[in-house]
This record gives C-alpha cells, sequence and structure tokens, in this order.
C-alpha cells in the first residue's frame, strides 16, 4: 500500500515535495521480499524523471536469480541513467 501511495504522489503534477515519496520507495527496493522490491523497482520506473534521485541506487542493485522482471527493469533505469549523463 506504502508504494502504490508513493508512487501516486510522484505521479501529482505538480508534486510539492517528493522526498517522502522517494524514501518509502528506496527504502522497498531494499526489501529482502522479492515481491516488494519488484513493486517498488517497478514504481521508480513508472514515474520517470521524478524517480531520478533513486537510479543511481537502482543501478548499483545486484539481483538474485528468479527476479527477471525485476532485472529488466533495473536494465531500463540503468539504460535511462547512462542516456541522462
Amino acid at each position: 500500500m506504502q508504494i502504490n501511495a508513493a508512487r501516486w504522489i510522484c505521479r501529482l503534477d505538480p508534486a510539492d515535495d517528493d522526498r517522502q515519496a522517494l524514501d518509502v520507495l528506496a527504502a522497498s527496493m531494499q526489501s529482502d521480499d522479492p515481491d516488494v522490491r519488484a513493486a517498488a523497482l517497478v514504481s521508480i520506473d513508472e514515474i520517470g524523471d521524478r524517480g531520478r534521485p533513486l537510479w543511481e541506487t537502482v543501478a548499483a542493485l545486484q539481483l538474485g536469480k528468479g527476479e527477471e522482471y525485476s532485472q529488466r527493469t533495473v536494465e531500463r533505469i540503468r539504460t535511462r541513467l547512462q542516456t541522462a549523463r
């Protein structure tokens, strides 16, 4: 629920302050639960440039076997990060 709320806060236009929502997403992508991690990564991907403060952290993630969907999401964000540089 927190991840969905954070995603929608970041999608509001304009959001006054995304920091708390981004903090929720940052903590969630570090979760031990692969489903929570996947939901956070998808949310970061969906919010586009609003998620830019988290892209470096996402790019550094090392995911395990069985997390192919999350790995594809990470690769999309890595590509976006390289393009933005």
